[in-house]
C-alpha cells in the first residue's frame, strides 16, 4: 500500500482525492528511530504527524507517581498525531518507539505551505475532524464522570459507569482507565490493611 492509500484510509483524510494525497506525501520526510526513542512527550508542541511504515509505537500517559499506562499501540500503516496539524495544540499524551521504526513525518509548517496551494483539502479535513470530535466527546465525558467518582472514593461505581467504545482510541483509553482505578483501589486496600495491622499491634 502506498502513502496516499494509507492517508485515504484515515478518518481525517477521508473523501480527499488520491491525487491530492499523493502530492501531500511528497512533502513528508522519512526518518528512522530505534527502540526506546521518545517520539514526543505530553505537553510538547504538536508540530508533526507520523505514518509508521515499519515498527511499533506506544501511546501512553503517566500519573503523578510516574506510573505509565499504555493507551494504544500503533503498528505499520497506522497514523498518529494527525489532529495537531490543524489545532496546533500541545501533545495530550507521550509516544515511545517499541520496535525500531521507519516513519514518514509531516511537519505543520510544510503542511500549511501545502494548504496554501490546495485550501479545499484543509476544509475537508476540518469537516472530518469536527465529526470525530463529536463522536469521541460522549465517551470522554464518561471518563470525566468516572474520574469524579474515583476522587470521591466510589471505585465500584466508577468502574460501572465506564462504557466500552468501538473506537480503538477510546476503547484503549477506557481500558487503561479501568486498570488505573483498580490499581488505586488495590493500593487503598493495602494501606487500610497496614493501618489495621498497626492499630492491632498497638
Amino acid at each position: 500500500m502506498d502513502v496516499a492509500e494509507q492517508l485515504q484510509k484515515t478518518k481525517i483524510f477521508e473523501g480527499i482525492e488520491s491525487e491530492a494525497l499523493a502530492a501531500l506525501s511528497q512533502v513528508m520526510k522519512r526518518e528512522r528511530f530505534e527502540a526506546g526513542h521518545i517520539l514526543f512527550e505530553k505537553d510538547d508542541p504538536g508540530d508533526a504527524m507520523y505514518i509508521i511504515l515499519q515498527g511499533a509505537v506506544r501511546i501512553y500517559i503517566a500519573d503523578r507517581e510516574g506510573n505509565e499506562f499504555t493507551i494504544r499501540t500503533f503498528h505499520s500503516g497506522d497514523i498518529l498525531g494527525e489532529f495537531t496539524l490543524l489545532d496546533n495544540d500541545k501533545r495530550s499524551t507521550s509516544a515511545q518507539v517499541m520496535e525500531a521504526c521507519d516513519i514518514l513525518s509531516l511537519h505543520r509548517d510544510d503542511f500549511m505551505g501545502f494548504l496554501n496551494e490546495r485550501p479545499t483539502i484543509g476544509l475537508r479535513m476540518m469537516q472530518n475532524l469536527s465529526s470525530r470530535i463529536r463522536y469521541t466527546t460522549t465517551y470522554l465525558q464518561t471518563v470525566v464522570n468516572a474520574t469524579q467518582l474515583l476522587g470521591e472514593g466510589n471505585y465500584q461505581e466508577a468502574l460501572a459507569n465506564i462504557s466500552d467504545s468501538p473506537n480503538p482510541d477510546i476503547h484503549n483509553l477506557v481500558a487503561a482507565f479501568k486498570d488505573m482505578i483498580e490499581s488505586v483501589q488495590h493500593r487503598d486496600r493495602e494501606l487500610q490493611k497496614q493501618a489495621q495491622s498497626n492499630a492491632n499491634s498497638d
